[in-house]
């Protein structure tokens, strides 16, 4: 049976305590969410709450700049924040609000669709060890039926409706206390598409969370919009309660006015987080198993067949000297002691293919022996991995051939997290007075409509003041930076994929970059603007402090535009239509680019100066509300997100706490000064030293360590949580730009890069008083060049390693010399070689051994 489980509703007063990378966040207005089950497993989903019961313990949170009074509170409905607590004041300044990329799947769901395009590629797991049901399809949506990973049953996401009953809509505005909520019922159902597949199916984990979203207006114009997210999403039965929550007549009546009047657009969601199994693109295996490849004998990877046109010859020069050769156009390349099952298709095409052969001597040299691997790239295009399970005259080996050819998703699963928005109808979630009197049945009195918004200039920047909540300010944000990946290690949230052009030059590459930015308020701004807004504020609400929010556009009124390659710091910049832009979620966007193109993009990002990589303008209308362009910078030393690793519980003995900051990103970090501040419940506790294992300033290496300990001024109070909170103004992260290109390179997708090389010889060599058959020419890395009498001249292409595109984008000379061996095939059958030489120039005239 289905049943539903929900987590602990909370209110709006109520601070959300989740743990964002060991360090503990508030949110003032924090999302609800009811996890329904199926009880196909404990689910691993990010939990919306997560409990520290660990008396007395310490949760750690971060800030970048401490303030000054009057107290300002900025707050995200919806995501997250840093606190940062004034010690001569109990009212919370939040300072960090950034979103975390982790909270994009709760936010905006195309842009979360988009960022998780851009990933690192894994390799995947067998579905018998997959513990979250399976999708057949990557792309998820609730037309999907989903499969237990072992088992006959049957999954499906579910759809929402609004309630009915009577004929009535199941949705009220009533009274609660002395606040007001709007109470919501939502059945559930499968989608009619896969109703007859699913018949005696269960509706798939998931969690919920129920979204209110409508226009603020400014008189008649539509500036902005607003998202409610409902508080409390519980079961009710079979059904769904959600309760939106308001403070106060004046948002009563705003969410009156927002129900009623279409000019509001108001519209009902509800988002569900699911966790599945999506397939892992394979490579079809073209033919595998354990063979014995005899003495003298070819043998052939694409078919696991001895003799004839094999790929691989078992030479037997003598009764001790043995070597394993490619023939024909396949090549050969040891990988010596490895994992073979770890040995993945990306590896293979990755690695230096060659003509010489892999010795397997008796005595002397022998790279053949039981447990070496080597690969084999065929004549057919395919790539084998071979293993030696025993070594003799005859080789034992087991070995697997892939095709790039065509792909196949069955095999192979990963675990990902996906957000699925429900439109519910109406749309727009309008209900007139006159045809559902009983909705509004309790309000005795409704004020007269009014401007949503106020605005107020302060040092050149606008703040939108919300008449329902007069201490509450929305704001455009100052800026979009890069963001860093939640997971650690938290990488840029970036990748780059290298294309070489026909023949695979890296001249005239092609390069896809994939990269998520995120919108940035900088606190000294609001801080500045403080005493000028409280005159604006009544003087009942003045000690609460400002609130702060990042004021939500219609994406239809955004557009980013990209700076040109080359181009100056004012421009010209190139529209992105493609691009997923939110004011107040972040961007997402792919660029496809030619390598002389991105270059100098790519350098930008680590130059001392401040270069705009675009901008996102902003529509907001007529009035005077029309906004000027916000800059998107791209630094490399500037990014949004996580770059350190805090101790999950913090030590908490004789009056100090102990704790560790770890470098978990891929650069080094230079640590000036720390600041740090404590509390227990609501009672800030000054600190009177905050010291290290090692003096200041210090340089953390990647993975490296930094120890703390805290002491306060006052006795810490025993079975209450220490929250630690850490000025990190004077952190600088110092960009290693090999790391990082390491770090954001994706060879899985990147073609293997080569160079032309002209071989030539001369008629005169082939004469008949010569008795030259044939000169061929092998080099190194799997290309060979065969001059004969009617083939004078040819022109080869010789394999790069792959290092060579991450040597581009370091801009580091690429390789110019390459390795070849000469054999002169005789008349008489016989062959002459030559040793292994070096060369440099793109034209080759071989010399004759």
């Amino acid at each position: 049976m289905t049943t539903f489980q929900n987590s602990a509703a909370v209110s709006a007063q109520t601070p959300l305590v989740a743990l964002n990378n060991q360090a503990i966040v508030r949110s003032r207005q924090a999302p609800a969410f009811a996890r329904i089950s199926t009880e196909v497993r404990p689910s691993s989903v990010v939990r919306p709450a997560v409990s520290v019961s660990a008396p007395p313990a310490a949760v750690v949170r971060d800030h970048r700049q401490a303030m000054e009074r009057p107290a300002v509170s900025v707050s995200d409905s919806r995501v997250a924040a840093a606190v940062v607590r004034d010690h001569r004041s109990v009212v919370p300044i939040k300072t960090n609000t950034n979103i975390n990329i982790d909270h994009l799947r709760l936010i905006n769901v195309n842009l979360a669709h988009l960022v998780g395009k851009v990933q690192v590629p894994v390799e995947g797991q067998p579905r018998q060890e997959m513990t979250v049901p399976i999708s057949p399809t990557p792309d998820i949506t609730d037309e999907v039926v989903f499969e237990h990973a072992t088992g006959p049953e049957r999954y499906f996401v579910p759809r929402y409706s609004l309630a009915m009953a009577n004929g009535q809509y199941q949705i009220s505005l009533e009274p609660s206390g002395s606040d007001w909520s709007l109470v919501v019922y939502l059945d559930r159902f499968a989608a009619p598409t896969i109703q007859p597949l699913v018949t005696g199916g269960q509706a798939l984990t998931h969690e919920v969370a129920v979204v209110l979203t409508h226009n603020l207006l400014a008189g008649t114009a539509v500036v902005g919009r607003k998202e409610l997210v409902f508080q409390e999403v519980t079961a009710a039965g079979d059904r769904l309660r959600a309760v939106l929550r308001v403070a106060g007549l004046a948002e009563r009546d705003q969410l009156y006015y927002a129900l009623t009047d279409s000019i509001y657009a108001a519209a009902l969601t509800v988002r569900r987080i699911v966790s599945v199994g999506i397939p892992v693109p394979q490579a079809q295996v073209v033919a595998s198993g354990n063979s014995t490849i005899r003495g003298t004998w070819t043998f052939n990877f694409d078919t696991g067949v001895e003799g004839g046109d094999g790929d691989v010859w078992w030479q037997q020069k003598t009764a001790t000297d043995r070597e394993m050769t490619p023939r024909g156009r396949a090549a050969i390349v040891s990988m010596g002691l490895v994992d073979f099952d770890q040995v993945s298709l990306s590896q293979l095409q990755g690695l230096n293919y060659g003509t010489v052969s892999i010795p397997g001597n008796v005595n002397g040299q022998n790279l053949l022996l039981p447990g070496q691997v080597f690969a084999v790239r065929t004549n057919q295009g395919h790539y084998a991995k071979v293993k030696v399970l025993t070594y003799d005259y005859n080789l034992t080996v087991q070995w697997v051939t892939y095709s790039t050819d065509a792909q196949s998703t069955q095999s192979r699963f990963r675990e990902a997290i996906r957000t699925l928005d429900c439109a519910i109808a109406p749309s727009p979630f309008l209900f007139s007075p006159t045809l559902h009197g009983y909705l509004y049945s309790q309000l005795k009195a409704i004020s007269g409509r009014s401007s949503d918004l106020n605005r107020i200039t302060v040092n050149s920047h606008n703040y939108y003041q919300d008449r329902t909540k007069p201490n509450r300010f929305f704001t455009l944000p100052d800026s979009f930076k890069l963001a860093r990946r939640p997971e650690v290690p938290h990488r840029p949230l970036a990748s780059v994929q290298v294309i070489p052009t026909e023949g695979q030059a890296l001249e005239g590459a092609q390069v896809t970059l994939r990269y998520a930015a995120l919108p940035y308020l900088n606190p000294a701004r609001l801080q500045a603007a403080t005493a000028e807004l409280l005159t604006y504020v009544p003087a009942d609400l003045r000690a609460q402090g400002l609130e702060f929010d990042r004021l939500e556009v219609d994406p239809s009124k955004t557009q980013l535009r990209v700076a040109k390659p080359g181009s100056r710091v004012d421009g010209p910049y190139q529209p992105r239509p493609g691009a997923v832009v939110d004011v107040k979620d972040g961007i997402a966007d792919i660029l496809n680019l030619s390598l002389e193109e991105f270059q100098p993009i790519f350098d930008g990002m680590f130059s001392d100066a401040t270069i705009m990589f675009g901008q996102v303008t902003v529509d907001l209308g007529d009035q005077g509300w029309r906004e000027s362009s916000i800059p998107f910078v791209a630094r490399m030393d500037d990014l949004i997100g996580e770059v350190f690793n805090y101790d999950r519980r913090p030590e908490v003995s004789g009056g100090q706490v102990s704790l560790s900051l770890q470098n978990c990103i891929e650069s080094p970090v230079r640590v000036t000064a720390l600041g740090a501040d404590l509390k227990q419940g609501d009672r800030p506790i000054p600190v009177a030293s905050l010291t290290s294992g090692v003096a200041l300033p210090v340089l953390l290496n990647p993975g490296e360590s930094l120890a703390l300990t805290i002491t306060p001024t006052e006795a810490l109070s025993d079975g209450q949580p220490v929250e630690v909170a850490f000025d990190l103004s004077r952190v600088a992260v110092v960009p290693d730009r090999e790391a990082i290109v390491q770090a954001i390179f994706d060879p899985a997708v990147s073609v293997q890069p080569s160079r032309h090389i002209t071989v030539e010889t001369f008629a005169e060599l082939f004469d008949q008083a010569n008795p030259i058959l044939a000169i061929v020419v092998d080099f190194e890395h799997g290309t060979s060049a065969r001059l004969t009498p009617s083939e004078l001249k040819t022109v080869v292409q010789v394999s790069l390693p792959m290092s060579a595109i991450t040597d581009c984008m370091l801009r580091q000379p690429l390789p110019t010399d390459y390795r070849y061996r000469v054999t002169l095939i005789h008349r008489n059958g016989s062959q002459t070689r030559s040793d292994w030489q070096t060369d440099t120039s793109p034209y080759l005239i071989p010399p004759l051994p």
